[in-house]
């Protein structure tokens, strides 16, 4: 003899989609470039605002450049630091992501010595990543040059700058 069974069944549960890695950064980017713009517009310092696009280099993948000489730090030289200098050094960090970086020198040259190709560069590589990374200068500009390199990592390359002498300078 056969007793009754029952038998429950509990509810089908929607399935939520999984998320891949990329997806998941993007989402994280996207609210970190969103948080800094919400920041940026209510604190106006220039600290706050060097701050925030470190955060955002590092997100978005930016090489790092630590100048050395005349003056040292993360920071670009003012052009009263270096109207009393020729030349410039800097440390290029890559990322392993960024194909570009820019170098500031702000000596303000004249559109002639531009075309004179000035400001000098020299580039000396540190580690074999700074041979690879290959940089080519893609503009030079009255207070920079921008850079395009192939993506690489580690503190790899010195670019050094020099500009044209003048006794008035």
């Amino acid at each position: 003899m056969q007793g009754n069974q029952v038998s429950y069944q509990y509810p089908q549960t929607p399935r939520i989609p999984r998320l891949g890695r990329g997806a998941v950064f993007l989402l994280v980017t996207l609210a970190g470039v969103c948080a800094a713009g919400t920041f940026l517009t209510a604190h106006h310092t220039p600290v706050n605002w060097l701050a925030t696009l470190a955060a955002l280099g590092f997100l978005l993948g930016i090489n790092t450049v630590t100048y050395e000489y005349p003056i040292t730090g993360l920071g670009a030289p003012s052009a009263d630091q270096m109207a009393p200098h020729q030349h410039l050094s800097s440390i290029i960090t890559g990322d392993g992501a960024a194909t570009a970086f820019t170098v500031v020198h702000n000596w303000g040259l004249t559109a002639q010595e531009n075309l004179n190709a000035f400001p000098w560069v020299e580039y000396e590589n540190l580690l074999i990543s700074g041979y690879n990374a290959a940089p080519l200068i893609t503009s030079k500009n009255p207070n920079n040059v921008v850079f395009s390199c192939t993506a690489f990592t580690g503190a790899g390359l010195r670019v050094r700058m020099q500009r044209p002498w003048t006794p008035l300078r």
